[in-house]
């Protein structure tokens, strides 16, 4: 697992651009009793059913901070939970959606 860095946040901005989840995760931040793991799997969900010719680029977003032994994409549901779980722990995921999301907007 690494930290969160600005190559990541451009990368979920691109996806998220090129999507039409803008909306849908939009208004997951908006929703403040949400925790960031229910954000982060909102904000996944969001972009693979917005354009799901983005999926394998989603899936090498997260696998490069998971940085597990196993593909994100190749997980169970429950480990994938873990790993969302693990990267909320790690991170400050509000504040990198955030920036991510005022990124995809202005680009």
């Amino acid at each position: 697992m690494r930290k969160i860095i600005l190559k990541d946040a451009f990368a979920l901005s691109r996806i998220i651009k090129g999507s039409n989840a803008l909306a849908d995760i939009l208004k997951a931040y908006q929703d403040r009793g949400m925790t960031d793991e229910e954000r982060g799997v909102i904000v996944v969900q969001a972009l693979i059913y917005g354009l799901p010719e983005q999926e394998q680029q989603i899936y090498d977003l997260l696998d490069g901070i998971y940085q597990g032994a196993k593909s994100i994409g190749d997980m169970t549901l429950e480990e994938s939970a873990k790993a969302f779980k693990e990267i909320a722990e790690e991170n400050d995921l509000m504040a990198f959606f955030t920036r991510a999301l005022k990124l995809a907007q202005r680009i």
